[in-house]
């Protein structure tokens, strides 16, 4: 394995993670939605777009390859523990 392929592994788990952190944020709004009331075709609609957005994610990461898929999920699952983590000491 070379630096540049690392270098570019090391891209797609900053990519994954960051579709981790947009994911997990409009999981946040979209709980919201649903707690507070209001119409029900926003929490609906919210939700739906946002497993849009992460499977679209991933499958242009799998465009790329398996090891650009392994290193998005990856980068993926550690967001998720770094952001997911703290919300349950709080609320614990």
């Amino acid at each position: 394995m070379t630096v540049g392929s690392l270098a570019s592994l090391g891209g797609y788990a900053a990519l994954g993670a960051a579709m981790a952190g947009l994911h997990f944020y409009l999981l946040r709004v979209n709980s919201r939605l649903y707690l507070d009331g209001g119409p029900w075709w926003k929490p609906v609609a919210l939700h739906i777009a946002r497993m849009a957005a992460t499977v679209a994610g991933f499958a242009a990461l799998a465009a790329a390859g398996a090891g650009a898929v392994l290193a998005g999920f990856g980068g993926f699952l550690l967001a998720r523990a770094a952001l997911i983590r703290p919300m349950a000491r709080l609320h614990g």
